[in-house]
């Protein structure tokens, strides 16, 4: 049975345990918010109005999980883990409370964890860091020389080189 709660610090909405997001209007009438795709991370987003022209954006399943689920060890937990790991499924049911160091070795052991040129959001291959590496530690270029010539920002480039990132690559 859908059960709703008041979203916390947002006193017109309410979350319910299924996942869906309504507002409470002047005349006591509910209206369900719209909820979209957060883009690269695939989880539902809903946008509330928490001031005049301030909209904050909230993932449903963090919601659904602070508002439902007990967290038995708030000094350890402070992420909402999917079991079917579907973003779109925010149902009470597939929550969990878990923690960022737990969640990427889940990933890393189901073979998810993208590293390096295998990661969507890459711009470099193993290749270019070794050739961006050789032209910082020669001082052919500077770090905003490497940065343009691969189209990256220049503190990106530095953590590149100095080997802060991409760490699996000699």
């Amino acid at each position: 049975m859908e059960q709703w709660k008041q979203i916390e610090g947002h006193e017109a909405y309410e979350i319910s345990n299924t996942g869906f997001v309504r507002v409470k209007l002047p005349k006591g009438e509910y209206k369900e918010l719209v909820r979209s795709d957060s883009g690269c991370f695939r989880y539902y987003m809903v946008s509330l109005v928490v001031g005049p022209k301030v909209v904050k954006k909230k993932y449903i399943h963090r919601m659904v999980g602070e508002a439902f689920l007990p967290n038995p060890n708030p000094d350890l937990y402070d992420c909402i883990g999917l079991k079917n790991k579907d973003g779109h499924d925010c149902r009470l049911e597939n929550l969990y409370w878990t923690n960022q160091k737990e969640l990427m070795a889940l990933r890393k052991e189901e073979n998810k964890y993208a590293k390096g040129s295998e990661h969507h959001m890459s711009k470099m291959t193993e290749e270019d860091v070794v050739y961006a590496r050789s032209l910082y530690q020669t001082g052919k270029m500077t770090l905003t020389q490497i940065a343009r010539k691969f189209g990256i920002d220049p503190s990106t480039t530095g953590s590149m080189v100095k080997g802060i990132t991409w760490k699996h690559v000699k």
